[in-house]
């Protein structure tokens, strides 16, 4: 086994796998190594080196961090030793190391709270030790820094794409914090300690340990929470950002993902498949008029309809799959023709497609394309999920602060949600705070930008349902037989960063009736001879690919290809999808269909712990 795979089979056991590993089958532990736990990378720790200091690690006041203990078996096994090992620190008042059973305290966040926490306390050098018998592992930590890193350094915004700073009730926005340490930016939310939103009202929105907002319900005085994460050490609180949460009003727009299609021309590529983005006006303030402009990709239920009708069967007697012929799609009849007809009874009701749709939803807000046939018209309506319409089972006059309703079929547990009484009558909309079986505790007369939803006496038996809002302007796609020609490998603009991530898109250009271009970074097969994309990397030790996402594995960095080719290629993928052969770089220079980059990886200097690279790469032109 060559010093790159080892040290990243050692950097993929995560400090947090619990103890009580199997010592192996009569195996015996002959080496311990330290090593950061890999992510790290991606938080408040550097690796670094100078011309007048050895390799060692920089840590910063205001993040701790954690290690991991890589146990070496005889029989060349490997084991995380963090809950068997003992560590110690040659100077606490620097750097303090935890083992299992210690106190934590408050510096650091819950979800770093285990063997191996390495806590900053003072400018200055410490040796951490990790033993294990009679065999020992040394790390140098540094503290080089108590300075509260200063706020401007800091960049707190939504992890998710959005159009606003606003959520909507009863969605989930996660937040995403990062600083420039050292001339490298670092994601710090893990090392958050807490997260708080001020004002605070619990019943607006909470924001929990990780830095994930829930919108809860509006504020009547449309003020906005401001989120501010605190650190340990001498690190001060950092505000950042301000979220509102709002009510959805309608209706909803619906747009094909930005960047996909070239020309825009309507089409979507059998077997390609594509994003939607899905906006509403969120309410902030609760005077029915729209404040802001937000995307809710995910809480929203996708709904389409083409030329081909639903048809009505016998859930019991039904062809599998409910097909019928071309010929036959396009009668527009409700029913089957005839009960008697047993191959196509109609004595129960189950709608079923008479075929597949040129375009069809794959739930969330993917689409793929099919077979060339009619405009597919989608919708959308939020929320995903909305109960079924009930009616009041007791009359309420105008002051009545609580509704009992007959049921509350898929109707939400958790409030706040909206509700409307008498929708096509005397309308009222009301804000659902809290629900105990099929009595409703109610905000009455809501504004919904309808007028006249003022509150109001009802009746026995008023209709009640769940309120929710749709698009009122299809969006339009044709699915298009094409056929892929050419594959094309977007060589990314940003390097790849040792053990970090990296998204590479590749491009396919499509012929047949309409020529036109599609990315086919998530080009998937669902018929029997149509293309597929499969990725692959020159050497997986190095990187990994899984859909254009490029995972390199080892600190020791190192020229890896990646590669995007149609399984209609020529070039061949052989069972471990790792191709590296120089006649597989022929086909694929060849092949129209197949097309790669070259990314290359520095070296990261120093390298953690003990661990040495055979060739250190250096990727500076």
């Amino acid at each position: 086994m060559n010093q790159t795979f080892r040290l990243a089979a050692s950097l993929v056991l995560l400090a947090g796998i619990a103890g009580c590993e199997p010592l192996g089958d009569g195996s015996t532990v002959e080496s311990l190594t330290l090593v950061l736990v890999p992510s790290e990378v991606e938080h408040g720790i550097s690796v670094v080196a100078t011309a007048d200091e050895p390799a060692h690690i920089k840590m910063y006041d205001c993040f701790c961090s954690n290690l991991a203990v890589i146990a070496r078996f005889t029989n060349g096994d490997e084991s995380n030793f963090i809950y068997r090992a003992q560590f110690s620190s040659s100077n606490p008042a620097v750097v303090a190391v935890t083992n299992y059973g210690d106190e934590y305290g408050d510096r650091c966040p819950t979800a770093q709270e285990i063997p191996g926490m390495l806590t900053p306390n003072g400018v200055g050098t410490a040796t951490i030790t990790a033993s294990f018998g009679e065999l020992r592992a040394t790390l140098d930590v540094k503290v080089t820094d108590t300075t509260p890193v200063a706020a401007g350094n800091f960049t707190l915004k939504p992890a998710e794409p959005a159009t606003s700073g606003g959520i909507p009730v009863g969605s989930v926005l996660p937040l995403s914090l990062t600083a420039e340490l050292d001339g490298r930016v670092h994601n710090l939310r893990r090392n958050v300690l807490s997260w708080t939103l001020s004002p605070e009202n619990s019943e607006v929105a909470t924001i929990n340990s990780i830095g994930s907002v829930t919108g809860v319900g509006t504020d009547p005085d449309g003020t906005a929470r401001t989120v501010t994460a605190s650190f340990g050490g001498n690190c001060a609180e950092v505000a950042t950002t301000d979220v509102s949460v709002g009510d959805v009003l309608g209706p909803l727009s619906l747009a094909r993902e930005p960047g996909l299609v070239e020309p825009d021309d309507g089409l979507l590529a059998k077997d390609s498949d594509e994003l939607l983005n899905i906006a509403a006006g969120l309410d902030f303030d609760d005077d029915g008029i729209e404040d802001a402009t937000q995307l809710i990709n995910g809480v929203v239920e996708i709904n389409f309809e083409d030329a081909c009708t639903l048809r009505v069967y016998d859930s019991s007697q039904a062809p599998t799959n409910c097909l019928e012929t071309a010929a036959t799609c396009n009668q527009s009849i409700a029913v089957c023709p005839a009960a008697t007809d047993t191959a196509c009874p109609s004595t129960l009701t189950v709608a079923c497609r008479t075929r597949l749709p040129s375009v069809y939803w794959l739930g969330a807000n993917r689409l793929v394309g099919g077979e060339t046939g009619p405009l597919v018209q989608f919708g959308a309506t939020y929320p995903r999920v909305h109960g079924d319409a009930t009616t009041l089972t007791e009359a309420v006059d105008a002051a009545a602060t609580t509704l009992k309703v007959e049921a509350l079929t898929r109707y939400p547990v958790d409030a706040p949600w909206y509700g409307v009484i008498d929708k096509d009558g005397d309308r009222e909309d009301v804000k659902v705070t809290a629900v105990d079986g099929t009595t409703l505790t109610v905000v009455r007369g809501i504004s919904s930008g309808v007028a006249g939803s003022a509150a109001k006496p009802h009746a026995v038996g008023a209709p009640f349902e769940q309120r929710n809002y749709s698009s009122t302007t299809p969006l339009e796609i044709q699915g298009h037989t094409s056929t892929l020609t050419l594959v094309d490998v977007v060589d990314p603009a940003a390097p790849l960063i040792a053990l970090r991530t990296l998204q590479v898109d590749a491009q396919g250009t499509f012929t047949g009736d309409v020529a036109r271009d599609q990315r086919v970074t998530r080009l998937l097969t669902f018929t029997s001879g149509s293309p597929t994309v499969v990725w692959s990397s020159s050497d997986s030790a190095i990187a990994r690919v899984n859909s254009g996402l490029v995972t390199s594995r080892t600190a020791c960095g190192g020229n890896v290809t990646i590669r995007a080719r149609a399984t209609t290629s020529t070039d061949t993928v052989d069972s471990t999808n790792d191709p590296a052969t120089t006649d597989d770089d022929t086909a694929c220079d060849t092949d129209p269909l197949c097309d790669q980059v070259n990314l290359c990886i520095d070296t990261l200097n120093p390298l953690p712990g003990d661990a040495v690279c055979e060739t250190p790469v250096d990727c500076t032109p």
